[in-house]
């Protein structure tokens, strides 16, 4: 019995060197050379117990240079980096999506990526995904990172609110409207909401100096997603989006500052990052009922001030109680704007699952 558990423990260590190994060439033979102190080669045990900012720092010259090539945002492909993996290039997810990017086969063929385990190649065909929904999506941070994670056909289908039939599955079976056109989903609301908190901060922290593409941060946000906490001492931060980041201020958001998507379909970029440290707004923390109606508000009220605010789904117009009236408000700011999440029926479609915090590896 000693002799087969000697046996056992030897052919498995054997595997485990290997898988070591498998993992240092595929990192090391896609980055570019780095040296942090005296180490510049790492296990993957190694590399695991470094904090998520430093192994983030093997990546970020590839990104960077990757963004550039593919004119897309250097700072959201960071951010997905770390939704997805926490810039762990081995990962398998329970839904079959490989790599620093997760991605399950059938989009890795769809954007010619034959190992979605190599760094580089996985962030260019990323970088490849985003620039497809950015020019989809007008940009918006949130609805990239919904179709994403969910993909792009339920971010149309939460867009439009239109039901639509992916072949045996339903998707907005309700036929509902949804702020970015964010599905419902628990796992992909709370993508999208630590997402746009990483933005944030990346964003102040400016790890990738210079001018380059950015994307378009959403003025309003679903109250379910503006709720969801994040707390992760790598990165320094606990707390949601409606937390103040040191940094931000809340004045208005001003558009001109972030590149948008113009009536040319171009990208414009940004002349300097440091313009568009102090201009993102926190959300507001307003009260807001959906007016079912559809109607425009328009009845007279109590005079007196109020902290409701009226949101009418169709437009996405605005209105508060004021001088007894109900009066229109400017569209400014950050919105938050009620949305429950819902239970999935069993026929629907789900996000393609995400690893983050999992303590579950698994290599190919």
């Amino acid at each position: 019995m000693n002799q087969n558990f000697m046996t056992y423990f030897q052919v498995h260590r054997r595997i485990a060197l290997r898988l070591n190994a498998f993992f240092l060439i595929l990192l090391f033979a896609s980055l570019p050379s780095l040296n942090f102190g005296q180490t510049t080669v790492l296990t993957r045990t190694q590399f695991s117990r470094i904090s998520v900012i430093e192994r983030a720092r093997f990546f970020e010259p590839t990104i960077s240079r990757i963004a550039a090539e593919e004119g897309v945002d250097p700072y959201l492909l960071w951010t997905i980096a770390y939704n997805e993996t926490r810039f762990r290039p081995w990962l398998v997810s329970p839904a079959g999506a490989q790599g620093l990017m997760q991605f399950i086969p059938a989009t890795a063929v769809r954007f010619n990526l034959p190992n979605p385990y190599q760094p580089e190649p996985a962030i260019k065909a990323a970088a490849r995904y985003v620039r497809f929904l950015q020019n989809r999506f007008g940009g918006r941070i949130d609805s990239i990172l919904a179709g994403y994670n969910a993909g792009e056909g339920a971010v149309d289908a939460f867009l439009t609110g239109r039901t639509i039939r992916a072949g045996k599955k339903i998707i907005n079976r309700r036929g509902i409207k949804t702020i970015g056109g964010v599905p419902p989903y628990r796992e992909t609301v709370a993508y999208v909401a630590r997402g746009l908190v990483v933005y944030r901060l990346l964003r102040m922290r400016q790890i990738f100096p210079g001018s380059f593409v950015s994307s378009v941060y959403p003025s309003a946000v679903s109250l379910s997603v503006a709720r969801v906490w994040l707390k992760d001492p790598e990165i320094g931060f606990n707390g949601s989006l409606l937390t103040n980041i040191g940094g931000f201020n809340n004045e208005i958001a001003k558009q001109s500052n972030y590149a948008s998507l113009q009536s040319t379909g171009q990208i414009t970029r940004a002349t300097n990052s440091t313009d568009l440290q102090t201009n993102m707004s926190i959300p507001s923390t307003e009260t807001v009922s959906k007016n079912l109606t559809g109607e425009i508000p328009n009845e007279e009220r109590p005079n007196k001030e109020s902290n409701e605010v009226f949101y009418e789904p169709r437009t996405g117009n605005r209105f508060k109680a004021s001088n007894g009236r109900m009066e229109r408000l400017e569209e400014s700011g950050e919105l938050i704007i009620g949305e429950p999440i819902r239970s999935i029926q069993p026929d629907e479609i789900r996000a393609r699952g995400t690893f983050f915090g999992s303590k579950k590896e698994a290599l190919k």
